[in-house]
């Protein structure tokens, strides 16, 4: 009877990211990426539940933190990359036919997008940072200062396009 309880109990936890994530697939586009990109974040979403909201399990360290985060920040890139294709063949072909670096301009791409993902990473681990170790609430405001001015001047560099008109 106990395990039947633990049974309807991961089946209710599971069946709603599942279902909504689902929908928001089939909103986001009709094509098989799309569909494909809902159920692995329902998956994704439902597991984390599962295995981190029901309190199971919780890291004991910081280095065992740092791990469960950076798996959990791999999980998440990955379903960017099922969004992004243009097709399953080519996310298919993307994962198990092509070696990393093929030429010099992969390697320059490879690196353009890391000095990108830490750009944008910076304000979040400044922010962290400041959060963590000061206790002077001048650094906060200094930080909030610099964020709103750089958002002033990068506001009239942005697309104006509508994010959804794609689709």
């Amino acid at each position: 009877m106990q395990s039947r309880i633990k049974l309807n109990d991961s089946l209710s936890i599971s069946i709603p990211p599942l279902a909504t994530m689902f929908i928001s697939g089939l909103w986001h586009g009709a094509g098989w990426t799309y569909i494909l990109w809902g159920l692995y974040y329902g998956v994704l979403i439902a597991a984390y539940q599962w295995i981190g909201i029901r309190g199971d399990w919780k890291p004991t360290s910081k280095i065992k933190s740092a791990l469960a985060w950076l798996v959990m920040f791999t999980f998440i890139v990955f379903g960017w990359a099922i969004f992004r294709a243009p097709n399953i063949h080519w996310l298919g072909n993307a994962l198990f036919n092509t070696p990393f670096i093929n030429s010099q301009n992969d390697l320059v791409l490879g690196l353009i997008a890391l000095t990108m993902t830490l750009a944008y990473s910076l304000p979040l681990i400044i922010k962290s940072l400041l959060d963590r170790y000061s206790k002077d609430s001048w650094g906060q405001a200094a930080f909030y200062a610099i964020a709103v001015a750089l958002i002033v001047i990068y506001i009239n560099s942005a697309s104006s396009d509508f994010i959804y008109v794609q689709f």
